[in-house]
């Protein structure tokens, strides 16, 4: 199995468990991973993506990107955040 193919099961293994369906890969640069909204913070948008072309995963905060983690490979990626897929700590927000 390549490592893009393991990605790619990592992530639909963690939608399936998550959401009850397949993620979207339509587009290898943003693969969505969570939604949520904070309704506690004056009902903050958190949204996750991983780009599984430039080997990164990003937050957005209200649609702005708010971090960005870079990894120097797809099995860096995988090894680091796709074999850990957690939805709580995916969304959670380091203030």
């Amino acid at each position: 199995m390549s490592t893009l193919e393991r990605a790619i099961r990592l992530i639909n293994d963690f939608c399936l468990k998550e959401y009850d369906s397949e993620a979207d890969i339509s587009d290898l640069s943003k693969v969505d991973l969570a939604y949520t909204v904070l309704e506690d913070n004056d009902e903050c948008e958190i949204q996750v993506s991983a780009n599984l072309v430039d080997f990164g995963l990003y937050t957005y905060v209200d649609g702005k990107l708010y971090s960005e983690t870079k990894y120097d490979s797809l099995e860096d990626l995988v090894h680091s955040e796709l074999e850990t897929l957690d939805f709580d700590t995916l969304v959670s927000l380091n203030d």
